[in-house]
C-alpha cells in the first residue's frame, strides 16, 4: 500500500485514506481521480455520439410516407423497408391507389415507432440510454 505526502503537514498517510489523520485534510488518490475523470469522459463520449446517431421519428414518418418503406430503412432496417416497399407498391396497384389512405397513416405510426425502436437498440448498444 503507497503513502502519499499531506500537502498540508507533510505526513505520510496511506493512499487508501480519506483524510490525513493529523491535519484532517481530505486525501485524493490520483489514480482514482483520474479513473473517476476517464469514466466520466467516457459516458459523455458515449451520449454524444448516442445523440449524434440517433433517429428522429418524424423524418421516419415523413420517409414512409413519400416512399413507403423509406423510413425503416433510414431507421437501419433495410430488409423490412424492402419488404414494406414491395407490399405497399402490390397493394397500390391492385388497388388503384386507394389503399392509400389506409396504409399512409399506418406507415406514419409505424415510422414513429420504428424511430424509437431504433433508438433503444442504439442507447442499448452504447449503454448511454
Amino acid at each position: 500500500m503507497p503513502l502519499l505526502t499531506c500537502p498540508d503537514c507533510q505526513s505520510q498517510v496511506s493512499d487508501a485514506a480519506p483524510a490525513c489523520p493529523k491535519c484532517g485534510r481530505p486525501i485524493y488518490n490520483a489514480r482514482k481521480v483520474d479513473d473517476l475523470s476517464g469514466e466520466i469522459r467516457n459516458a459523455s463520449h458515449r451520449q454524444i455520439e448516442y445523440e449524434s446517431r440517433k433517429k428522429s421519428g418524424l423524418v421516419a414518418a415523413i420517409l414512409n410516407i413519400v416512399i413507403p418503406g423509406a423510413g425503416y430503412m433510414y431507421c437501419g432496417n433495410v430488409i423490412l423497408g424492402l419488404f414494406a416497399m414491395a407490399v405497399c407498391l402490390a397493394i397500390l396497384i391492385c388497388t388503384a391507389g386507394l389503399a392509400y389512405f389506409i396504409i399512409g397513416p399506418v406507415m406514419i405510426i409505424d415510422g414513429v415507432l420504428s424511430a424509437g425502436r431504433a433508438n433503444r437498440l442504439l442507447a442499448k448498444r452504447l449503454g448511454a440510454g
